[in-house]
């Protein structure tokens, strides 16, 4: 999968830009506040309609303007398929092939983007939510009907909760939701556990490709409840939940560890070892989606050089852009020795005054 041009409108800074990425490897370059998360931002977008870097819809549109827009040509599987996403303050819309899509998932299933920012160390020692995001895009992207298992889920987690805040609610009442709840939530399990296992497997080898001297790498999952089945956790924890007046087991409340035989655990690497870390999983994500699919994600890294020192720079950008996929990379700086050297050059933009301008070399 790969993007053969981006055109960007009212996005952030951009009033209007058009860009023609090659294959492998592109390099953006500018100042701080040119504009270069921006650029990455707008693939995210295309494939979800989510930003890596707010919530807020607000921010995403230029000053001035009504809406910010993303077109794409996106090549997957030989064939070409053309995207479209915009963002106003009433709501959203997309477009594949020229019709309007329903669901951000029709979007999804045509631009897989993998995302590592600067905020990626989050994965190893912040809130759980990143971590079940990212296991969730793999299984996404390798499990077909995945997505209408977790909307099953999300409303009946939401019928739920709605009713454990309604005072004098009977125990009944709320028991009522908990086949569906199990039933969508066992599925989620079991998938989750599946694509853990497998990305768990390529830690391995990533770990001993970027960081051998921290030891065998190893993915520890938490399913969200106590005991073998949701059914019986939820009727055990009901006193529970209706105090706290929401639903505390299930896949949403899942978690998952990573750590290294040599290393330790998170707490224990320093902010280098972390970012490592990051790539060694990102690396991991890389491998298990082309062994499902046949075909590599587009993979972003906003602000490569934060964290490293110039030689694990230079091999983590090597490692991942010799998988095969597209990689899209920003810095404030890009020295030339880690340019040289590859077998297809890599493109070249300067960001700079809210536009991008290819460099020649």
């Amino acid at each position: 999968m790969r993007v053969l041009n981006l055109r960007v409108q009212d996005l952030r800074c951009f009033r209007s830009i058009e860009l023609k990425p090659g294959p492998g490897l592109n390099v953006f370059v500018g100042e701080n506040g040119a504009g270069k998360s921006s650029v990455l931002e707008a693939l995210a977008l295309l494939s979800g309609g989510r930003s890596f870097r707010t919530s807020r819809s607000s921010y995403l549109i230029r000053h001035g303007a009504v809406s910010a827009q993303v077109f794409a040509d996106i090549e997957q599987d030989d064939v070409c398929h053309r995207l479209g996403f915009s963002r106003s303050k009433d709501g959203w819309r997309g477009r594949l092939d020229g019709k309007d899509v329903r669901r951000l998932s029709d979007l999804a299933r045509n631009c897989a983007v993998l995302v590592l920012e600067p905020n990626a160390l989050d994965l190893l020692t912040g809130p759980s939510e990143s971590r079940r995001r990212l296991i969730d895009w793999l299984v996404f992207h390798v499990e077909h009907g995945y997505g209408d298992v977790w909307m099953r889920y999300q409303r009946a987690l939401s019928q739920r909760n709605a009713l454990l805040k309604r005072p004098g609610v009977l125990r009944s009442e709320i028991a009522g939701w908990d086949a569906q709840l199990s039933e969508a939530g066992a599925v989620i399990h079991s998938l989750r556990a599946i694509a853990t296992n497998r990305v768990a497997a390529a830690l391995i080898e990533a770990g001993m490709e970027l960081a051998p001297q921290l030891g065998e790498a190893s993915l520890k999952y938490r399913k969200g409840w106590d005991g073998d089945s949701l059914l019986e956790a939820l009727a055990v924890t009901m006193d529970r939940d209706r105090q706290l007046k929401f639903t505390g087991s299930g896949p949403h409340r899942s978690d998952w560890r990573m750590t290294f035989k040599l290393g330790g655990g998170r707490h224990e690497l320093s902010r280098g070892q972390q970012k490592t870390a990051c790539f060694m999983l990102l690396l991991a994500l890389v491998r298990v989606y082309e062994a499902a699919n046949h075909q590599f994600p587009i993979v972003c890294v906003d602000d490569l050089f934060s964290e490293l020192d110039s030689d694990h720079q230079a091999r983590c950008l090597r490692v991942v852009a010799d998988t095969g996929a597209q990689v899209w990379v920003t810095g404030t700086h890009m020295p030339e020795q880690l340019l040289t050297g590859w077998s297809n050059a890599p493109h070249r933009f300067h960001v700079e005054h809210h536009q991008i301008l290819p460099v020649s070399v």
